[in-house]
C-alpha cells in the first residue's frame, strides 16, 4: 500500500514523501520534495524497517495537521517522524492492522474469561470426582 507523507517539523502542508508498505514493514520510501534533507540526504530510501504509528485525537496540538503520525528508521540509525495523509479505506486497514478498534481488544478479554471458566470448571468437576468415589 502507498501512503503519502507529510514533514512535522516545517508543517507546511507539502507532500514530501511516499512510503510503500507491507504488512508492518516500511518496504521503499520515495522523495516527492527535491527541497526536503533528512539527516543530511535525500529521503529516497529502500531500507526495510518496522513502524510504528500513533493515532492522535482532536486534543493533541498537531491534529490539525493530521491524524496519524509514523516513526520509522528511514537509513540506518536514523529515525524519521512525520504525518500520514490517508484516505477513509487506508484509515481503516491502519486501525485493524494495529488493534485499535474495541472489537479486536475484546477478543483478549473473552480469551481470559474463558479460560477463568474452564480452570473453575476442571476444578469443579475434579471435586466432584473425588466426592463420588
Amino acid at each position: 500500500m502507498k501512503l503519502k507523507l507529510k514533514d512535522r517539523k516545517h508543517k507546511n502542508g507539502k507532500t514530501i514523501a511516499e512510503i510503500i508498505i507491507k504488512d508492518k514493514d516500511v518496504v521503499r520510501t520515495k522523495s516527492l520534495d527535491s527541497e526536503t534533507i533528512v539527516n543530511g540526504r535525500s529521503p529516497d530510501s529502500d531500507f526495510r524497517t518496522s513502524f510504528s504509528l500513533e493515532f492522535i485525537d482532536s486534543y493533541h496540538p498537531d491534529y490539525k495537521y493530521g491524524d496519524i503520525i509514523i516513526e520509522y528508521l528511514i537509513f540506518p540509525g536514523t529515525k524519521y517522524s512525520a504525518f500520514v495523509l490517508t484516505n477513509f479505506f487506508q484509515k481503516v486497514y491502519l486501525k485493524i492492522l494495529f488493534e485499535q478498534y474495541a472489537i479486536q481488544r475484546l477478543k483478549g478479554v473473552l480469551r481470559f474469561a474463558w479460560e477463568v471458566f474452564a480452570v473453575f470448571f476442571a476444578a469443579f468437576v475434579a471435586w466432584y470426582i473425588s466426592k463420588c468415589s
